[in-house]
């Protein structure tokens, strides 16, 4: 018999996890909301030919969540926004939003006129619509254009631009003119680095990464020790490949418009995933296989991937593009980030008591990270 007072190792790891786990949920709790929120800085920018030689139509659609940040829209900071902390303030954001983007004819500049202002609804929101009209002095037609809204304020914001059957997905930036009429290399390009730019700003992607990496790595049975580093490198990868298969095939499937789901129920079942991911790792031995979890939920990611790519715009040309140069930008960035994680996953390894304990808590804490950001967007979410 173990004398009174005496704590078996194994209830000792138990009590100490407890704490570790609740302190790590609780740090999880306390995160700010600016960390919590997915939903990427995005606009829509459609130019259209009006058959005359010097004029383009140009129609531009801002979130007014974007503006926001600029503006202060939120008068009573309930984040939410209402007709009347809106009303009369339209056409202050349009003269300010104007200067943001420049448009050039070879070496002449041209010049925009705001005409049309209203809110609209889209899938992620209300957006703010403007309508302009880009005349050249040339007597031709803008070739470029430069791209400067929120630099200062949301450098993260990107614009995708839809003309002359093509899409392409540029970032803020001051400092570079962006071809109307680029290569199929340039598009390319373009595409990939939105996909590296949405994945590692999506805090919540990341996380439902970090779950199914640690159910590859750290919690692979009673005793997570491993033969070979080759072993947890081979799952990790056959995990993410099923990942990106699913999310590849939902968004396909969205820029077809063959599926086409709201964008706040999608986002309720991402932080949803992140709580059943990381839930699962808890017991001693892992209940579903990391690729099997990521090609489940991965379905429900390529939704929200697709809630950020105007893939359905344009011929079929750009939505093949579009799709092939932004899936391969997201598994970039996934590796990147497997990359990162990975080695210090297998130094922690050859310490088979402490690869649990720690993996344990840092399952704990990703399950009530996504119970904050689910909470979070169910509020958001409109009444019935």
């Amino acid at each position: 018999m173990r004398p009174a007072g005496v704590v078996a190792p194994a209830a000792r790891r138990r009590t100490s996890l407890g704490w570790l786990g609740r302190a790590l949920l609780l740090l999880a709790l306390m995160m700010p909301v600016s960390v919590s929120a997915h939903a990427p800085s995005l606009a829509y920018l459609s130019l259209t030919d009006t058959g005359a030689d010097d004029r383009m139509r140009a129609q531009w659609d801002i979130a007014l969540r974007d503006l926001d940040w600029w503006m202060d829209f939120d008068i009573d900071r309930d984040g939410r926004l209402r007709w009347q902390e809106l009303r009369g303030r339209l056409d202050e954001a349009a003269a300010l939003v104007a200067p943001t983007i420049e448009w050039r004819a070879g070496s002449q500049d041209c010049t925009h006129a705001i005409d049309s202002v209203r809110l609209i609804g889209r899938d992620e929101g209300v957006y703010l619509r403007m309508g302009a009209d880009v005349r050249c002095p040339s007597g031709s037609l803008p070739t470029a254009l430069r791209y400067q809204l929120f630099a200062q304020v949301l450098p993260d914001h990107r614009v995708l631009i839809e003309h002359a059957g093509t899409v392409q997905s540029w970032p803020t930036d001051p400092d570079t003119w962006h071809s109307l009429t680029p290569s199929a290399g340039a598009r390319l390009a373009g595409f990939i680095g939105s996909g590296i730019h949405h994945i590692l700003i999506g805090w919540d992607h990341l996380a439902f990464l970090a779950a199914l990496l640690l159910a590859a790595t750290w919690m692979r049975g009673p005793s997570p020790a491993v033969s070979t580093s080759r072993s947890v490198w081979a799952e990790v990868a056959v995990t993410l490949t099923a990942f990106t298969v699913a999310h590849s095939l939902t968004l396909a499937l969205a820029a077809l418009g063959l599926l086409n789901l709201p964008a706040g129920p999608v986002e309720a079942l991402i932080a949803a995933s992140i709580i059943v991911a990381g839930l699962l790792n808890l017991p001693a031995r892992r209940l579903a296989p990391p690729a099997g979890l990521a090609f489940a939920f991965g379905l429900v990611h390529g939704l929200g991937f697709a809630n950020v790519m105007l893939t359905s715009q344009g011929g079929p040309g750009a939505v093949a593009l579009g799709l092939f140069g932004f899936n391969l930008g997201v598994e970039i960035g996934q590796l990147a980030f497997a990359a990162v994680l990975l080695p210090g996953m297998l130094l922690v390894l050859r310490r088979p008591g402490l690869a649990r304990p720690l993996g344990s808590a840092a399952s704990l804490a990703l399950a009530g990270l996504g119970t904050v950001w689910l909470i979070e967007r169910l509020a958001l979410l409109p009444s019935p």
